[in-house]
């Protein structure tokens, strides 16, 4: 996916996957003929490793194996030699980057390579140019890692920009934290890293633009009308409660909110009239607790008492505000109406369906609502609401492939509600003007009956409005790749 922002937790343990393995097998010596077949097998996890070149030869070949499974990132410091050193860096007998040069610094400065590699082989040929001069020792420190996914987690997110300020401005950082390899970790290295963020953390549908009938069929719903809408990129999956927690926590240690009887507000809202979300400690509901400064996701008992997180549970208790913040922060936006009644239709428009899951007929089979019982398809307590289900448990739907779009959770709109579409065709609306009727829901909930689960059924709330079966999912008017 293209680019974006993420979140920030400070209380985890740093975990950077080193993927290389071996270890010393025999002393160093000079290769003849640039054969790299003897070439010395090291281990390192960027910790300074020692070699030396031996005065009747001028180079050194060391080798190593990166194991990543997907195209990671190689550094390569070479430190405590003097000038003129260079180095290159071979994919099994081939050549992959250009000389890296001391630059005639003298000893203890450093050369390096900072390269995109794939899983294979490597090799690092060290020449010092003069022939003269003997290096009693030198130090070689390899790193790979994924770009920038420094804990190696397969998202770049909290936990990666946690460890990236934590080496902030340091005049001797963390090589990782080094994005572009200049000696300090700056706005340049946090640009890199802030042009990947949520990269695959959040699923996305890319939506084609057409033409479709949005609304129903009684009440609200009755003005059918024509709407022409441009492409768009919609989150297959609602907003999780490990994606907002990581959102808090980052927003947290920028000072952007504040939490004032376990409700979170914007920093600036010193009136407290824009609450954000609700934590444990404001709602029982609410499976986001913030205990110790930094907020974390609750667990719950299952219906085979199996102690199960709800990090992939949909975010609830969760205001307009907050749901707008989030996507602020990321670069994104709230579905207009229009938007999510057209993903919901799942490109279904002869015939058209009532329901997301592409039929008329309502069942507790494709959507997680109240129908004379509750769904509760993990099996919680009958004290324990609220009734989610995980993102996705019912599978994907519609043309397009998203989830959930009926039941589980209440989704947050961009739009303004009034009671009627105004009337004629529009291309790419965004709702009325503000009439003081709050924002409108979409996609019914829980503890909701199947009619509100329909594509084209609306509802409304005031925009602080913090209930447990309301969250929302991201929106992109830019092109985004699945």
């Amino acid at each position: 996916m293209g680019s974006f922002l993420k979140s920030l937790h400070v209380n985890f343990t740093f975990l950077i996957v080193f993927v290389l393995v071996g270890s010393v097998l025999a002393a160093d010596g000079y290769e003849p003929d640039d054969s790299n077949d003897l070439a010395t097998l090291i281990t390192t996890d960027g910790v300074a490793q020692f070699h030396s070149i031996d005065p009747f030869g001028d180079e050194d070949w060391l080798t190593f194996s990166v194991t990543s499974a997907v195209p990671s990132i190689v550094l390569i410091k070479i430190g405590g030699v003097s000038g003129n050193t260079e180095m290159w860096l071979y994919d099994d007998g081939d050549l992959v980057t250009a000389v890296a040069y001391d630059d005639d610094s003298g000893a203890g400065q450093l050369s390096r390579i900072h390269e995109y590699v794939s899983a294979g082989t490597y090799y690092i040929r060290i020449h010092e140019k003069n022939d003269a001069e003997t290096i009693s020792e030198y130090s070689v420190s390899v790193l790979t890692y994924a770009f920038p996914d420094f804990v190696v987690d397969g998202v770049v997110d909290g936990e990666d920009l946690a460890f990236f300020v934590s080496y902030w401005c340091e005049s001797d950082p963390n090589l990782a934290a080094d994005i572009n390899a200049d000696g300090t970790v700056n706005i340049k290295d946090f640009g890199l890293l802030s042009a990947h963020w949520l990269e695959e953390n959040i699923p996305w549908i890319s939506i084609p633009g057409g033409t479709f009938s949005m609304g129903g069929l009684s009440g609200d719903q009755l003005a059918v009308h024509e709407v022409t809408l441009s492409d768009f990129g919609l989150s297959k999956y609602e907003t999780t409660n490990k994606q907002y927690a990581e959102y808090l926590n980052a927003a947290l240690i920028a000072v952007d909110i504040v939490v004032d009887g376990g409700v979170v507000y914007a920093a600036d809202d010193t009136g407290k009239t824009e609450p954000y979300f609700n934590t444990d400690s404001a709602s029982i509901y609410s499976l986001i607790e913030y205990s110790g400064g930094s907020f974390i996701v609750l667990s719950k008992i299952d219906g085979i008492d199996d102690v199960i997180s709800m990090d992939n549970f949909p975010v609830n208790e969760v205001s307009w505000f907050g749901a707008k913040a989030f996507c602020d922060y990321y670069g994104y936006q709230l579905p207009t109406e229009a938007q999510w009644e057209y993903a919901a239709r799942g490109g279904n428009t002869a015939p058209t369906y009532i329901y997301p899951w592409d039929s008329d007929t309502a069942s507790q089979a494709f959507g997680n609502f109240y129908s004379g019982d509750f769904a509760n398809p993990h099996g919680f307590a009958s004290e324990d609401y609220p009734y989610f289900s995980t993102v996705g448990y019912y599978g994907v739907y519609g043309a397009y492939g998203l989830c959930d779009m009926g039941g589980n959770v209440s989704e947050w709109c961009s739009d303004w509600y009034k009671p009627s579409y105004a009337s004629g065709a529009v291309t790419d609306p965004t709702g009325p003007t503000d009439d003081g009727k709050g924002k409108v829901i979409r996609g019914g909930g829980w503890n909701l009956s199947s009619s509100a689960c329909t594509v084209y059924v609306r509802d409304n709330a005031y925009r602080d409005n913090l209930i447990h079966n309301r969250g929302f999912r991201i929106c992109s008017t830019v092109p985004v790749e699945e």
